[in-house]
């Protein structure tokens, strides 16, 4: 990391690499970029604020209550832009103390610069450019396993045969328990990976549990270069090789030749009779790879081209003549995640028809990136040029177009994926996509042959039911078979059926001969779908080639159930579709697609059929709410489709509205207890193991159904910890449960540092707090049986006075809650100038209703008490805090629906402790902030208001409330309103005119 944030190293090298080297100059908007670094650091850092109401003469960034206008001047260049973010950064630099939290603004406001530019160009820290030097390089020093975490444990998934890990004789589902003596309890996956890994010939020491053993055994494993295999192939009956070419990394294609040999000695030295190259999902790589590649199937001519600078700079690679046996079919399998560098290899093939083209429109990625690397060990992905296929086509936000489309189908009665051809996002779709160069594919997307096809039922489940609600019946239609190592699937199935029936080398003569195939094909597929439809009662008939006199006129009306009452998260929604034919002949195959800003109701498919004159048929659709989503309403617009385009331009429009549920607010409490197995004194010592116990509360207002609670050691080496993660289960509004864990002080530190984090499993309302256990010196234990009473020594006699009691015998342990002067309580030990006491339930009800008071034991200072005469206790003489929670916001939401371009949020704000700030977003973008330091506290602890004027946009919007006590304890309002305008407010349906507002949320139960 910089030493100096105002040094901005990084800033000025980024700036004079895009002056130099940017594939397109005259997206390079220094006024633009600034903007944008600024807005970027702002969502990276909290405390920061940025105000552009006065720009472009004037800024004022806040830190906190520090507010500081900057006169911009002139930002017509790069370094005029550099020069201006150096004044900010040294603004910054003095108000925020923490050297990686400087670094990463300088990233930050450098990824916003970059984010003007285009989607690919992107500053990658040192961690992610780590990981792609190892992803392109194909291969790194490590052990050959596949790990994963599963329920909390580092887990071995796959050992890969002849690697070190197989060698040694781990196996599938063994747990690795440490490795060398840090525990893997509670260890992120990647910290795993970086451990596992390192230099070829090194060593590393794993404790293996394994079910049956009794305890951990030790693995000593000597690292070993480990390949990445980007290519995997098999040989398909009729000679056809299959080849699946997942990226394009350093090996791929020397990988791709030796797997060509491998086919060709499987098919008994002969040469195949064709060839599949799957390259669906292929994300790309290394762009000599994707040439080599590309040279190795084609003879001559050009294979990609390649434009820079604005396009003055041309650059093209031609093929390369070679005596290598080339003389077989290739059919080519693409889908939506089929990018760049597999762009590059398909379109070589399909332009110079080499190759037939099977699937779907691939990704549209046509620019290249290069790597810088800083000597902060960060690098710069930079856009320099875009590359135009044979016949100088560009694909760049276009993509392959496929010789024949492939539309996988899924048909449920509650779930249906028919007429959106395919859904996945694509470089079009991502914000500031470049411009295409020079002229689009040769053949216009829709042109193509089309097949769309029924998926077999096991697999359509396993693809995942969008709506959450869909459940997999016994397949009847066509399984998809399984040879080898691969799936056999439809797209395979038809690539490997028309490389058998052909023998040409020429694309378009491939494609005149199978066209046959292809149909025969396509009416098979039509025939299940309509086999399929009909199961369900739905008439998908065509109707005659000529159509029957008459007009047919479709209206049609889409309705959701939660007009009466919002529809609660975690519910399942009905959307209802109803087509009435006010015609005097025929609809057929009519359908509905919706679009909607919210997702989870974009895209959803209704299906109708053939609809007779005067006949209304409906369908309806069940969308399962995530359980943590927040409140919002949403448009939603059904439009028509059917096989002659008579309803194309028939629409509804109505609204869903959504409340969120009522969420869990957690607190917790923690202690050490060392009774047993230390000295007993609530504390840490070195070489000490002890039990920690988390006493968790659910404080409401909702039901937490499965709490988790895990430990994450911040201690390395000097801490070893033996269990991290303690189901709780359900926590009723008010019920507290203990979470127990165990771990040893190894070496000597000031404070034993634990990240805890407490969520629940169906709402995550998630809890994190960084926890600072001090570690003391070594204390005799005294044991004592003695009567105490808690004394105050207050000077203010009006003033209650009360004793603190803590977790353990130091005053940085965890406060548990006070005594009243003059309780009598049990002491049981001393520790120099502190007690041990006992500190019973309030009442046996509660405790055993597991609201009572969890905590057993606490300590006092000797100072506080004093030793009494009579040993009748008084446990109700003891407070217990709830212990440490998050703060809080109470906000009555408005309408879900307005017409107004803005409103007023006021919401109350409020902590046991303290506030620290809070910050509003609209539409990702942050608009108040406000420091809460100076907050009074009043009878229910700290409070504050929030009211503050936001302004909406027409259509969906997204409002976030972020109020911190501390940079750990948050509280989120997330919640989405729509503003209807003119043209919306006039097509809504009578009922949904006045949106209903969302429930107000309660108050959190107090203690």
């Amino acid at each position: 990391p910089h030493s100096a944030l105002s040094a901005h190293q990084t800033l000025s090298r980024v700036n004079l690499l895009i002056r130099e080297n940017y594939v397109d100059p005259d997206r390079i908007k220094p006024y633009d970029m600034f903007l944008a670094a600024l807005d970027t650091i702002q969502k990276t850092v909290p405390e920061v604020m940025v105000d552009d109401s006065q720009a472009p003469k004037q800024i004022t960034i806040s830190v906190g209550e520090v507010r500081q206008a900057f006169d911009l001047g002139e930002l017509h260049q790069l370094w005029e832009v550099t020069m201006a973010l150096r004044d900010i950064f040294r603004f910054l630099q003095n108000r925020i103390a923490d050297p990686t939290q400087r670094r990463d603004i300088e990233y930050a406001a450098i990824n916003g610069m970059l984010s003007t530019l285009d989607p690919h160009s992107v500053l990658l820290k040192p961690e992610s450019f780590d990981e792609v030097k190892l992803q392109t390089k194909g291969e790194f020093g490590g052990l050959g396993i596949v790990i994963s975490l599963r329920d909390g444990a580092l887990t071995v998934m796959t050992p890969i045969e002849g690697t070190p890990a197989s060698q040694v004789g781990l196996k599938a589902k063994d747990t690795i328990v440490k490795i060398g003596e840090e525990s893997t309890m509670s260890m992120a996956l990647d910290e795993a990976v970086q451990r596992l890994r390192g230099r070829a010939g090194s060593k590393v020491v794993m404790w293996i549990q394994r079910k049956n053993w009794s305890e951990p055994r030790k693995f000593v494993l000597t690292r070993a270069v480990i390949k990445i295999e980007s290519v995997a192939s098999e040989l398909l009956p009729d000679g056809v090789g299959y080849i699946k070419l997942k990226s394009f990394q350093n090996n791929s294609y020397d990988d791709l030749q030796a797997h060509l040999e491998k086919l060709r000695h499987k098919n008994h030295d002969a040469e195949l009779s064709g060839l599949v190259l799957d390259m669906r999902n292929n994300p790309g790589g290394l762009l000599d790879q994707a040439i080599s590649i590309s040279d190795r199937f084609i003879d001559r001519g050009p294979l990609v081209f390649t434009v820079s600078e604005g396009s003055r700079l041309r650059e093209v690679k031609t093929a390369h003549p070679s005596a290598e046996d080339r003389k077989f079919p290739i059919a080519v399998l693409l889908n939506g995640g089929s990018a760049s560098a597999s762009e590059i290899v398909s379109g070589a093939l399909k332009n110079t028809d080499r190759a037939l083209i099977i699937g779907q429109q691939s990704f549209g990625k046509g620019s290249v990136q290069v790597l810088y690397d800083f000597k902060d060990h960060s690098a710069l992905k930079l856009t320099i040029s875009q590359y135009l296929t044979p016949g100088e086509e560009s694909i760049q936000s276009v993509g392959i177009t496929p010789d024949v489309q492939i539309v996988p189908a899924m048909i449920e009665a509650l779930n249906a994926h028919l007429f959106v051809d395919d859904d996945s996002p694509r470089e079009k779709d991502l914000e500031r996509h470049l411009d295409r160069h020079g002229a689009v594919s040769q053949v216009a997307p829709g042109k193509q042959l089309k097949i769309t096809y029924l998926l077999p039922k096991e697999k359509a489940a396993a693809a995942g039911d969008p709506n959450g609600v869909a459940e997999p019946e016994p397949d009847e239609y066509e399984p998809a078979r399984i040879l080898g190592a691969f799936e056999y699937d439809f797209e395979t199935r038809l690539a490997h059926d028309v490389l058998a029936h052909t023998h040409s080398m020429d694309r378009k003569v491939m494609l005149t001969e199978s066209l046959p195939l292809l149909a025969a094909r396509a009416r098979e597929q039509e025939e299940l779908i309509t086999q399929r439809l009909g199961e369900l009662g739905v008439d998908w008939s065509a109707g005659p080639v000529k159509p029957e006199p008459g007009t047919p006129r479709a209206e049609v009306q889409i309705k959701g159930d939660s007009f009466a009452a919002p529809a609660v998260a975690g519910s399942v929604l009905t959307l209802t579709g109803t087509v009435r034919n006010v015609g005097d002949a025929p609809l057929y195959r009519v359908y509905g697609v919706t679009a909607s800003d919210n997702p989870l109701f974009k895209g959803q498919e209704f299906i109708f059929g053939k609809v007779m004159p005067g006949q209304t048929r409906t369908w309806d659709i069940k969308v399962k709410l995530p359980a943590d989503m927040g409140s919002r309403a949403d448009s939603v617009t059904l439009a028509l489709g059917d096989f002659r385009s008579v309803a194309r331009d028939v629409s509804s429009l109505t609204f869903v509205h959504i409340t969120e549920q009522q969420r869990p607010r957690f607190a917790f409490r923690t202690r050490l207890d060392d009774w047993t197995s230390g000295n007993g004194d609530g504390t840490l010592q070195v070489g000490e193991s002890v039990e920690f116990l988390v006493d968790v509360r659910n404080l409401g207002p909702g039901v937490a159904e499965d709490v988790t609670v895990s430990l994450k050691n911040l201690s390395g080496k000097a801490l070893f910890l033996a269990r991290g993660r303690t189901k709780v289960g359900k926590l009723a509004v008010g019920q507290s449960k203990t979470a127990s864990f165990s771990f040893t002080a190894k070496a000597p530190t000031a404070t034993a540092d634990l990240r805890l984090l407490i969520w629940d499993g169906a709402l995550g309302a998630p809890l994190a707090k960084t926890l600072h256990l001090p570690v003391v010196a070594e204390r005799k234990r005294q044991v004592e049986d003695v009567s105490l009473r808690a004394i105050c020594r207050s000077t203010e006699p009006l003033k209650p006075c009360r004793v603190a009691v803590y977790g353990g015998a130091d005053l940085q342990a965890a406060p548990l809650g006070d005594l009243r002067r003059g309780t009598l309580v049990h002491g049981v030990a001393k520790f120099g100038g502190w007690y041990r006491i006992v500190l019973p339930p309030r009442d046996a009800a509660a405790a055993r209703e597991g609201g009572g008071e969890l905590a057993k034991v606490g300590y006092v200072q000797r100072q506080d008490v004093e030793v009494g005469k009579l040993k009748r206790y008084s446990p109700a003489g003891f407070t217990a805090l709830v212990g440490q929670a998050p703060p809080q916001i109470s906000l009555l939401l408005p309408s879900l629906v307005t017409e107004a371009d803005g409103l007023r949020l006021k919401a109350q704000l409020q902590d046991d402790r303290q506030l620290k700030d809070v910050f509003v977003f609209v539409n990702e973008k942050k608009v108040f902030l406000k420091g809460l330091a100076a907050s009074k506290r009043g009878s229910l602890g700290v409070q504050a208001e929030l009211d503050v004027p936001i302004k909406l946009k027409e259509g969906a919007n997204q409002i976030a409330i972020i109020l911190r006590a501390d940079d750990d304890m948050v509280d989120r309002k997330v919640f989405g309103l729509f503003r209807s305008g003119p043209q919306v407010a006039t097509k809504l349906l009578p009922e949904a005119r006045k949106a209903p507002a969302a429930a107000a949320a309660p108050a959190a139960a107090q203690p």
